[in-house]
């Protein structure tokens, strides 16, 4: 249980240091002096960060702690504190303590040399050895069994004036836990009835959350739930997110006090959300996203429910009522940042209390029904209040009046989407300004994404135009705009009275406002277009006849073809006996918004993916490949190859179209799109758990495993990477792309090698021979699939050059063999993973992975290998064997790894030091050992 935790040097007017400071919800108390028999006798001081302290990454103790001290105000004073034992004997006898102690310098000094003494019931010992201490160097001393005779024992932190030049004492924080029989803690019952009553009404569900263990948190809390650490332990955390649970929010999730967040998204809850909900106010995030709630918000309070609350998101069900009540609750003392309400059925005016949100970055109140109130400028007001706010999507409501115009002068706005309401007026005499300032840059000094399609728009204050249409058209030389970058600002105006005309107007400045996509170009117009319209029109009046008999005529020969084409197609497809459904392609082109930029799914190396949503409201993915000369016969005898390979984790073929020289594949729809942007996407809303994870990896496997070893003839995929894996409503893995990759022939000779003329695939999953030869094998598969898993177990990329990561680190294989001789290979493991899954598990996969990755070929495991070894069929000798052929490969990685430090001395000393004095969990078991006993040499 916990005695004490004391964080010297914290400011004594803030409540306590704890969640997001600390990772584990620990509460540190900041300690001053007692003023009254210490005066001035020792002070607070606060480092800079000029580097980082470490913390937050395992139970040592959290950056912003280490971020402060308290020091002497000179070199003869000595630092005192104490803590209450006998308050904590009255609650539970405790027999001994853990007790820890944290010294870090935070000025840069020469160094520290300092004692620590315990006056216990009066009779005062040395408690360890001398410390030493050099910046920015710190060193953590405990004992972790500690006994005190007294209830209020004295720590006397003394400086060694015999140093020169003498230097004052300095602490960093203190930790005291009371040590007891571990069987006696358990979860506060009634978190626990709270749970065991939501768990009894899932249902089918209830063996996926509930643990054999029985209780909550202890020993170890379930993969959804995270814990206090306090006796006893408290629910902070609930995490049910996309397992397609259904069923009512429970009222008693309103009796979890101590909860900080809760996330039921994606799943089919139904019903309103109860009204105890009101009364937690700890909570900083609450998602009940996309599920089938409705109903009123509950009766937040004012200044006090939603206090803390940081994230808001509530998208995609069907809510009613006004947000009055919502937005008064938040109130200016708030910390909400993000807001997510769109798609629901909210009604009334947008609340003016939304402009004292000051600490608001993202909000969505798109499709509802709100309004605006008129004279209050609501949104004007939010703008200039919220100095943070980077996402403002109010689409789809009934707004009136005038675009606010704070839009082109907030420092902060990236995008903004006021598209399908009612605006009437545009005034762009700010946005005019800065793109007059811009100089030669013109309209790419303008970096706000403003989307104002169909409104109704007639009037358009635009006093640059001139401007606008003075500048040069982009050219080869002309770098200075970029229409497509990403950081380029954009106005959309398309489908507003004003740009009704566009067609015939050739003001460059009106086309570019009026476009519908960023992308759209504006700046060629034929100023003769009029003319050759006039030419035309007079030319069709005297071969009116002519023209509409070869019109007949082409129609007539494309029925005639499209007719041929069919009795092919039903040809071929009856000799092979495959009847795939065919589209037909006016059907697809309509369903996926003809073929749209806001439906693209994706680019892969065969063409781009839309989303289509078909007349019976049924969604599919269209693959458009890209334009061939390639003949029917040829098309369709790779359909029938496609059509023919069925397996759980292939992405199923659903039918196909032919229009000409255009080629469509239809394949089933992926919800949860594909793995590339669950494991470090834009959009990623949470990360995947272990059991996640190790079902993609297996899943995977099996894919590879099916058309490797049971197809005639094989195929090899040639491109197996992170974005190739498509995830279903159920997370359950789909290899995509598999059909467009060749099959391998027969070979007249033993073995089965094929040499590609063309190197094809991804940069990061090339195996040796084929990056240098092009050998084409079926280990060439292998070895991706061994990137891919370390990708899925690191949830990073195979090639990271970002900042993120240290120079060792950019390279995820390197990094991962580097780990792997020292002995660490569990470091690569995504934070948070390995909590959720069994140790032995996680590293059966990684070793798994690592003997794909092995320079000979004819070494790696072949994919039926690889399955058995991840479900555990193999015996571990055979794993072992396959990992130690590893042993040059690794003795040459550490060579270069040596070489790469070797010219940097200074920084390999100082993670070395940091290694030591910090973070034990990272040190060999050995080593971490010999440094505990150093450690607790003399402490009583």
């Amino acid at each position: 249980m916990t005695v004490s935790r004391l964080n010297f040097g914290g400011n004594a007017s803030e409540p306590p240091l704890r969640y997001p400071s600390d990772m584990h919800d620990r509460l540190w108390y900041p300690a001053g002096p007692d003023d009254t028999t210490q005066p001035n006798t020792f002070k607070p001081v606060v480092r800079t960060k000029d580097r980082d302290v470490g913390g937050n990454e395992n139970w040592d103790y959290p950056a912003e702690v280490e971020l402060t001290a308290w020091e002497g105000r000179n070199a003869k004073v000595n630092i005192t504190f104490t803590f209450n034992v006998s308050a904590s004997r009255a609650l539970r006898p405790i027999p001994t303590f853990y007790l820890s102690l944290k010294f870090l310098d935070v000025n840069s000094q020469a160094g520290r040399y300092e004692s620590v003494y315990l006056d216990d019931e009066g009779s005062e010992v040395a408690w360890g050895e001398e410390v030493h201490l050099q910046y920015p160097l710190g060193s953590t001393w405990w004992n972790y069994n500690q006994i005190f005779d007294g209830g209020s024992p004295i720590f006397i932190v003394t400086p060694n004036t015999s140093v020169t030049p003498p230097t004052s004492a300095m602490i960093s924080g203190c930790e005291v836990l009371g040590e007891f029989e571990a069987e006696t803690q358990r979860t506060l019952q009634a978190d626990v009835i709270t749970i065991k009553n939501f768990t009894d009404s899932l249902g089918e569900y209830v063996d996926i959350f509930v643990d054999t263990a029985g209780d909550p948190c202890l020993p170890a809390p379930w993969n959804w739930i995270v814990c206090s650490i306090e006796s006893p332990p408290r629910i902070t955390q609930i995490n049910i997110t996309s397992i397609g649970a259904s069923g009512t929010v429970p009222s008693e999730f309103g009796t979890l006090d101590r909860l900080t967040a809760l996330d039921i998204s994606n799943n089919s809850f139904r019903g309103e959300l109860p009204q105890s909900l009101a009364s937690i106010r700890t909570l900083r995030e609450l998602n009940c996203a996309n599920n089938k709630l409705f109903g009123v918000l509950p009766e937040f309070k004012e200044n006090t429910s939603l206090l803390n609350l940081e994230i808001l998101s509530l998208r995609n069900n069907t809510f009613t009522g006004n947000l009055s009540s919502l937005f008064s609750a938040l109130g200016p003392k708030s910390a909400i940042s993000k807001i997510y309400l769109g798609y629901n059925n909210f009604t009334g005016t947008l609340p003016k209390e939304i402009g004292a949100l000051k600490n608001l970055q993202v909000l969505d109140l798109s499709w509802n029904n709100l309004t605006l109130t008129k004279g209050e400028n609501v949104i004007d007001k939010l703008i200039n209040s919220s100095t943070h706010l980077k996402t403002l999507n109010l689409q789809g409501n009934h707004f009136m009046g005038a675009v606010p115009a704070e839009i082109w002068t907030s420092g902060s706005l990236e995008t903004v989407d006021l598209s399908d309401n009612q605006f009437e007026t545009l005034n762009l005499t700010a946005w005019c300004s800065i793109v007059e300032k811009g100089g030669k840059e013109g309209l790419s000094a303008f970096k706000q994404k403003v989307n104002l399609r169909n409104n109704s728009i007639k009037n358009v204050l635009f006093p640059c135009q001139d401007v606008i249409n003075k500048l040069r058209s982009p050219k080869d030389t002309d770098s200075w705009i970029q229409l497509n970058s990403a950081s380029a600002g954009f106005i959309l105006l398309r489908n507003n009275d004003y740009c009704k005309d566009i067609g015939s107007n050739p003001n460059r400045a009106r086309r570019y406002i009026c476009r519908a996509t960023p992308y759209e170009n504006f700046w060629n117009f034929n100023k003769s277009e009029n003319k050759k319209v006039i030419i035309i029109a007079s030319v069709i009046c005297g071969v009116f006849v002519l023209l509409t008999a070869c019109i007949l005529l082409v129609v007539v020969r494309r029925m005639w073809k499209r007719m041929k084409d069919l009795r092919k197609i039903q040809e071929a497809l009856a000799r092979e006996d495959v009847r795939p459904p065919f589209f037909k392609y006016d059907e697809l082109k309509s369903a996926s918004g003809d073929f749209s930029e806001e439906n693209k799914l994706g680019q892969g190396a065969f063409g781009a993916v839309y989303k289509a949503v078909l007349p019976d409201k049924s969604i599919v993915a269209v693959k458009l490949l890209e334009p061939t000369d390639q003949n029917i016969t040829d098309f369709l005898n790779e359909m029938v190859l496609i059509t023919g390979i069925k397996h759980k984790h292939l992405i199923q073929l659903k039918g196909c179209c032919v229009r000409d020289r255009k080629r469509l594949l239809v394949y089933e729809y992926a919800e949860n799109k594909n793995l590339a942007d669950a494991l470090w996407g834009l959009e990623r809303t949470y990360g995947l758990n272990w059991d996640q994870r190790f079902k993609i990896c297996l899943g995977v496997a099996k894919g590879l495993c099916y058309l490797h070893e049971e197809l005639q003839p094989k195929i090899i995929h040639r491109d197996i990477k992170a974005q190739n894996i498509l995830l279903d409503k159920n997370w359950e893995p789909k290899i995509a792309d598999f059909g467009l990759a060749l099959p391998m022939q027969e070979q007249s000779t033993s073995g089965s090698t094929q040499v590609a003329t063309r190197i094809g695939g991804t940069l990061g999953y090339f195996s040796p021979e084929y990056a240098t030869s092009g050998k084409v094998t079926e280990k060439l598969d292998v070895y991706s699939f061994g990137i891919l898993v370390l990708e899925i177990l690191a949830g990073r990329k195979c090639i990271d050059l970002s900042l993120t990561y240290a120079p060792e680190q950019i390279y995820l294989k390197d990094w991962a063999f580097h780990k792997y001789t020292e002995g660490k290979i569990l470091d690569i493991v995504e934070k948070g993973v390995m909590a959720t899954g069994s140790t032995d598990q996680i590293l059966g996969v990684v070793k798994t992975a690592l003997s794909c990755l092995q320079e000979n070929h004819e070494k790696r495991p072949c994919m039926s290998q690889v399955v058995n070894m991840l479900v555990g069929q193999s015996p571990d000798d055979v794993a072992l064997d396959i990992i130690g052929q590893l042993k040059d490969q690794e003795r040459m990685y550490q060579g270069l790894f040596d070489a790469s430090f070797k010219g940097n001395k200074g920084t390999q000393d100082l993670r070395h030091g940091l290694l030591q004095s910090t973070d034990l969990n990272h040190t060999s078991s050995n080593d971490a050992q010999s440094i505990m006993q150093m450690s607790v040499t003399k402490p009583r």
